[in-house]
């Protein structure tokens, strides 16, 4: 419970109370340090659990595996993947989810794909962590594959497979296949929109020079636009050197909280500076 309110101190305080720990409280240890973001420290808690003679289970495992996924460190996953198969721990959809969450966000998306095929029961979780491993790649016409693939098999897409597919539309020019989906996200899934889902909307009605529809989208967001969506926007004016615009734009970007205020100034004075050279 502390480790979810990321009171780790009172987390290990419950802990230190247990006279004689088992693999169960050693594995909420492990998660709870994980969950927080301390690695190092989960880590070092995992082999003091070995140390002491207590065999991880498979959900000590897969909590190893998910520092891997966070960290990067494609070394350590695939560590952990050897040593569950060595033990003949029976790998569970917990277990294979994470494996192809680490394959993917470690870029070994060969290995991702070789745990995937292999699985029986592939859950929206398998399929989103795949897409966005390709997403991250930058390959984009192959996310966009497996989500019709994933929707072939009748796997229905969460938030976060959406934002991977909107953002790889916005990078393939599909704005028609992205705002049908946005409909179908709301009317046939029932995902709320967030506001990455709005921003990824937005640069792709930018990139596509339909500015007007990008400013009126910004409008009817259910949240305050962020400095993001404003450059966005300023982006494509200056790609089609829409001067006025870019100043009314702008104004309203600065009226909103930023997180880097110089932005719109910057864009908008770059764009002048091109209009002044092509003027030349």
């Amino acid at each position: 419970m502390y480790g979810k309110l990321g009171d780790l101190s009172r987390a290990m305080a419950a802990f230190q109370s247990i006279a004689n720990p088992n693999a169960f409280s050693w594995t909420i240890l492990v998660v709870a340090f994980a969950q927080n973001g301390h690695f190092l420290e989960a880590l070092f808690f995992f082999r003091k659990m070995e140390l002491q003679g207590i065999k991880p289970t498979i959900f000590t495992c897969a909590a190893v595996i998910g520092i891997a996924a966070s960290s990067r460190d494609l070394a350590l996953g695939r560590w952990m993947h050897a040593r569950i198969v060595h033990q003949g721990l029976r790998i569970n959809a917990v277990v294979e989810n994470s494996l192809v969450n680490m394959y993917a966000r470690c870029g070994s998306l060969g290995d991702a794909m070789e745990v995937f095929d292999a699985m029986l029961d592939r859950g929206v979780i398998a399929w989103t962590s795949l897409i966005a491993g390709f997403v991250q790649r930058g390959d984009h016409a192959r996310a966009l594959g497996l989500f019709r693939a994933m929707a072939l098999e009748g796997v229905m897409p969460n938030d976060i497979t959406f934002q991977c597919l909107f953002y790889s539309c916005s990078h393939q020019g599909r704005l028609r296949e992205a705002r049908e989906n946005f409909h179908s996200m709301i009317g046939d899934h029932g995902v709320d929109p967030s506001d990455e889902h709005f921003r990824c909307m937005v640069d792709l009605l930018a990139r596509a020079g339909k500015i007007d529809r990008a400013e009126e989208l910004i409008a009817a967001m259910p949240y305050e636009p962020v400095e993001v969506a404003w450059t966005m926007i300023l982006g494509a004016c200056r790609v089609h050197m829409d001067v006025v615009r870019a100043n009314r734009v702008a104004a309203m970007a600065l009226g909103q909280p930023c997180t880097d205020v110089e932005s719109p100034y910057i864009l908008l004075s770059n764009m002048l500076s091109d209009e002044q050279e092509l003027a030349l």
